[in-house]
Order: structure tokens, then sequence, then C-alpha cells
């Protein structure tokens, strides 16, 4: 059962990325959300630089993906087999690793925090027990 809800997981975070991008033209909050990733996980496209050429013509990618920012606002960068110049690696492996490991330790605290109420549980019936048999000796 885990592994369908992870590959529907996977499938699902592939399917917006490219939809996102697919919006990236005509949707500022797309625009400022891929500009984020790309730069904080140094990636672009989804899977490679080569995604971005469903929307941009003549090997131009996001500035986001350029490793040196250029000057200039709106600039587009050039060449994407160049690995000193574009990111190479593509985001959808970055973001995946992040949910992953976030939601591990979303899991051991929650394990944490049943693990100490199952111990206030045992303690209350002990603290109950020995009420009981320290009053029912009196």
């Amino acid at each position: 059962m885990s592994s369908v809800s992870k590959d529907n997981f996977n499938n699902n975070l592939r399917f917006s990325l490219k939809t996102s991008m697919g919006k990236y033209s005509f949707d500022e909050t797309h625009r400022q959300s891929w500009s984020t990733v790309q730069r904080k996980l140094e990636c672009c496209g989804v899977d490679t630089p080569r995604d971005w050429s469903i929307i941009f013509p003549e090997n131009l990618v996001p500035v986001s993906c350029c490793q040196n920012l250029p000057v200039e606002l709106g600039a587009l960068c050039r060449n994407l087999f160049d690995e000193r110049i574009i990111y190479q690696k593509g985001c959808y492996n970055g973001l995946n690793n992040r949910v992953k490991t976030r939601l591990t330790i979303i899991i051991y605290v929650a394990l944490a925090f049943g693990l100490f109420q199952v111990i206030g549980v045992v303690l209350a019936c002990f603290y109950t027990y020995l009420l009981k048999n320290g009053q029912g000796s009196k």
C-alpha cells in the first residue's frame, strides 16, 4: 500500500512541476516559485534544463538556472549543455528528497509524542494500581 502511495506522490509531484512550468510565462507566482526553487536547490527544470525548451526556444532557460546570475532584469541564460553556466540537475529529485527528509522528521516526532503518551498512560495505570492497593490495606 505504501509503495502505491509513494508512486502516486512521485507522479503527482512530477506532474505538478511540469504543470507549473507550463504556467511560467503567464503567472508571476509560478515564475517566483521556480526562481526560488532553482536558486535554492541549484537545479534547472523538472528533470534537466532541456525541460525549458517547451517554454523558451533556442536553448534558453530562466536566469535562476544560471550559476552566475546576470545583472540585467529579466535576462535568460543560453547554452544548456555547459555545466559551468547552467545547473544541470533537475529540481524534481531535489524536491522529492527534501519532502522525504521532512516527512521522516515528522514521523519521528509523531512517534516520540506517541511514545510519551503511552508512557503517561502506563504510569497513570500504575499510579492508580498503587493508590487502590494502598487504600485497600488500610
